[in-house]
């Protein structure tokens, strides 16, 4: 199971970077960077898993990218929406 759960990773991983090398979707998307999170956490369940431990810390640093990139596209989102709210 742990190796069916590394490779949906890899996959997530692979699709969204196809999508954006082609210009489907932008770095600043939401789907971009959920594709970069779920992918990461397969990724990194496997290694951990079989103690591969760069490959561990690197899918950590990137899930963590992810998760900022998130919560930044959130806060612009939410800026314009305040902005374009009447009162």
């Amino acid at each position: 199971m742990i190796e069916v759960v590394g490779f949906a990773g890899a996959a997530l991983y692979l699709v969204g970077y196809g999508l954006l090398s082609f210009g489907r979707l932008g770095a600043q998307t939401v789907l971009y960077q959920v594709l970069n999170l779920t992918g990461g956490i397969g990724v990194a369940a496997n290694a951990l898993y079989h103690d591969a431990l760069p490959s561990l810390v690197v899918n950590i640093a990137w899930c963590s990218v992810a998760v900022a990139a998130l919560v930044r596209i959130a806060q612009l989102h939410r800026r314009r929406r305040s902005v374009d709210v009447p009162e």
